[in-house]
């Protein structure tokens, strides 16, 4: 990523880029696009997130939620690796919270305004130009009518 920041920084001379990964990262936590690592098992069968957050074994496969380091021969000597050595999981899943990135797209007025598009561009001629013409979007809009009267 570095190397990338840094021919973006030659390409673009003028344009205020950060200089290293790190700087990129902090810069995206300042404007709220941050995110959130939810250690995930191996096969895909739990998050290993509220009431399962503290577990050390998927509760349905039986599966280690940590990286495996080699074969130990002997379990005395697993344990002292376990204590030298930081737990890595096995699986990571990274969570991009929605409402910041919405909140952000909706402080530009450009932006905004596409995103209410959806409600202002009525489409009457039965074709199918945004999800908004398929008939789950319309079922949902009829089951909740609070959330489909707020754009």
């Amino acid at each position: 990523m570095d190397i990338i920041l840094e021919l973006l920084h030659d390409a673009f001379k003028d344009a205020n880029i950060p200089s290293s990964n790190y700087d990129a990262k902090k810069l995206l936590n300042k404007l709220g696009l941050h995110y959130t690592k939810i250690h995930v098992c191996p096969n895909d069968c739990i998050l290993y997130w509220g009431e399962d957050e503290n577990k050390e074994e998927c509760k349905t496969c039986k599966i280690s939620r940590w990286k495996q380091k080699g074969h130990e021969t002997t379990s005395e000597h697993k344990l002292i690796n376990e204590k030298q050595q930081q737990k890595l999981p096995a699986k990571v899943l990274r969570y991009f919270p929605l409402i910041p990135r919405l909140k952000r797209m909706f402080m530009s007025s450009k932006i905004s305004n596409s995103m209410v598009w959806h409600l202002e561009n009525n489409n009457t001629d039965g074709l199918m130009r945004h999800p908004r013409d398929s008939k789950a979007w319309k079922t949902f809009d009829l089951k909740y009518p609070d959330l489909a009267s707020d754009p």
